[in-house]
């Protein structure tokens, strides 16, 4: 483990392949569902409901780091979009309609 500043790097490796496209989605991915996941802690109608477990403030910084890895989410709109297939056949308007076809694109092209 080396700790570069204010940084603690486990693998060299690994921070590189968190700065690359896969990366980002990835760790937007995991980001996802642990919230949806703290969410379900904290939802008093949930079966999951524990006050032990709940943790409102990692939550919320969970939301902010989403926001600078967006990528799933745009990813989850676009696959549940009707329109899908129609959005890698016009050409795409704005800097979020790119993005979301760059993902079905790569998405698609690993299948």
């Amino acid at each position: 483990m080396k700790v570069k500043g204010k940084k603690i790097i486990n693998s060299d490796g690994a921070a590189e392949f968190a700065n690359t496209v896969r990366g980002q989605y990835i760790i937007s991915q995991a980001l996802v569902f642990a919230i949806k996941k703290l969410e379900r802690y904290e939802d008093k109608d949930s079966a999951l409901y524990s006050t032990r477990r709940a943790e409102p403030s990692n939550r919320t910084d969970m939301e902010y780091l989403l926001e600078a890895f967006p990528l799933y989410r745009i990813h989850e709109k676009a696959v549940w979009a009707n329109d899908k297939f129609d959005m890698i056949r016009h050409e795409p308007t704005g800097m979020e309609e790119w993005v979301q076809c760059l993902i079905i694109k790569y998405t698609m092209k690993e299948l």
